[in-house]
């Protein structure tokens, strides 16, 4: 195992105690939380549903259906996401434990769009 870790620790030029700190504290978030695990990807590591979006996704859009009350803003976000009720409430559950961490992606998410919408109305002008 600890051959396995070097060579892992090498390859993403993560320290090894680091690497080892993440993949325990992520371990006992996933027990915590069945259908979570987390993925890599532009950002940085992210939690995620198994077999669907990232949590902080499914958060936005259960946050625009909130006004609905608990039970239909689960339903319609299941609906919109073409997800079970059981996927949302998995999200749910996990953003209910760590609202920091999602809160945060999707603050990083609103920022990129800002800065897309910039870009958009910059190119717009220099076409006008």
């Amino acid at each position: 195992m600890a051959r396995r870790l070097r060579g892992r620790s090498a390859g993403s030029g993560e320290a090894t105690s680091g690497l080892v700190v993440r993949l325990v504290d992520e371990g006992m978030r996933m027990a915590e939380h069945p259908g979570v695990l987390f993925r890599d990807g532009p950002s940085g590591r992210r939690a995620t549903l198994s077999q669907g979006p990232d949590v902080w996704e499914i958060i936005m859009v259960l946050n625009d259906f909130a006004r609905g009350g608990v039970n239909e803003a689960i339903r319609r976000c299941a609906k919109s996401l073409g997800l079970t009720e059981l996927q949302v409430r998995v999200a749910e559950n996990y953003y209910a434990a760590y609202p920091q961490e999602i809160d945060g992606r999707i603050g990083l998410n609103a920022a990129a769009a800002e800065r897309a919408q910039h870009a958009t109305e910059v190119r717009r002008r220099l076409y006008a």
